[in-house]
């Protein structure tokens, strides 16, 4: 669970192919993630820890997993839907998580 950060706008060099700018955000504040060992993802399970650690009223975002159908009961729950192609949903998107995962695995 990733907490709101402030942000700036920069534009740099692609990696791949020199004469292409790529437009990124670039995180300025610190964030706190909280990572629970779970033995089971059902929603029960997960909200159950949610619960634990987030007020109700939280803005959410996650992607279309089935484990999180029923956030909206609780929270501002907002998923993206990477099965229809989809990396962002309005302001949602799942970048800043799945960065953070990479770094930990």
């Amino acid at each position: 669970m990733l907490q709101r950060a402030k942000y700036e706008t920069i534009m740099r060099l692609n990696k791949n192919f020199s004469d292409k700018m790529v437009k990124e955000k670039v995180i300025l504040q610190q964030s706190r993630v909280i990572c629970v060992l779970m033995k089971m993802t059902a929603s029960e399970d997960i909200q159950t820890n949610l619960n634990k650690y987030i007020e109700h009223g939280a803005k959410i975002m996650s992607d279309e997993w089935l484990g999180y159908n029923g956030l909206e009961e609780f929270y501002n729950h907002t998923p993206v839907f990477h099965q229809k192609k989809k990396i962002a949903n309005g302001e949602t998107c799942t970048n800043r998580i799945e960065g953070f995962w990479a770094i930990v695995k």
